[in-house]
């Protein structure tokens, strides 16, 4: 990028402000636990039950990695539980960042 100009520079910039949405830690169990909060707010009551549909990809990648503040588990349940029971779907993919530890332990995680 050395050869652009200072405009170009700062216009390219203004596009990846606009563009990018902080995430945490791998995007799929993020997007899991996003979803889930999403549906508990539209519930607008505590969940029964949680039944969780994911393509091959999203399942392969959440079987892969550590979902955040979940003491290093892995799997879609791990990735839903804390959207559904404590996250803010208004952080978007940072949605479990909130998840305070008694959350995780009513969670069983």
């Amino acid at each position: 990028m050395s050869g652009l100009r200072r405009e170009e520079k700062r216009r390219y910039a203004a596009i990846l402000q606009e563009e990018l949405i902080p995430a945490m830690g791998c995007t799929e169990p993020i997007a899991i636990a996003y979803a889930a909060s999403v549906a508990g707010k539209v519930l607008g009551e505590e969940a029964r039950r949680m039944e969780l549909s994911c393509s091959g990809n999203i399942i392969k990648n959440v079987k892969a990695v550590a979902v955040p503040n979940a003491g290093g588990q892995k799997g879609i349940a791990v990735a839903g539980i804390p959207g559904l029971v404590g996250g803010n779907p208004e952080k978007q993919l940072e949605v479990i960042s909130v998840c305070a530890t008694r959350t995780r332990r009513s969670c069983a995680l």
